[in-house]
């Protein structure tokens, strides 16, 4: 009986100790990842720095499809136009045009 209770208590010694040995190493995995987050967001921040340089006058070519060319092409399309038609009225591709529909299908499906 003694002789387990020895064991006993060398082995709660073991356990112990390996606890204390884990929460240290959990210590320092946690220290790692919020130097890693702080690292990230830097980047993030100096990610977005470098884009805004890089078309700081607004150069490169520039969108047709905006909001409001969007708005329009709904309404038409809800008038009954062909995308062709849409096409010829806003002077615009009817590659276009079934882009912008595409986007207002996939609008309306995530207001769903």
């Amino acid at each position: 009986m003694q002789r387990f209770k020895q064991d006993y208590e060398r082995d709660e010694k073991e356990h112990l100790k390996r606890i204390s040995e884990l929460e240290a190493e959990v210590n320092k995995i946690q220290i790692i990842n919020e130097l890693l987050s702080q690292e990230v967001q830097r980047l993030r921040n100096e990610a977005a720095e470098v884009q805004y340089l890089k078309n700081e006058h607004r150069a490169g070519r520039k969108k047709k499809l905006n909001n409001s060319v969007i708005k329009i092409i709904k309404q038409y399309r809800s008038e009954g136009k062909t995308q062709s038609e849409i096409a010829g009225l806003l002077n615009l591709s009817v590659g276009l045009i079934n882009k912008g529909c595409k986007m207002l299908k996939e609008n309306d499906q995530e207001e769903s």
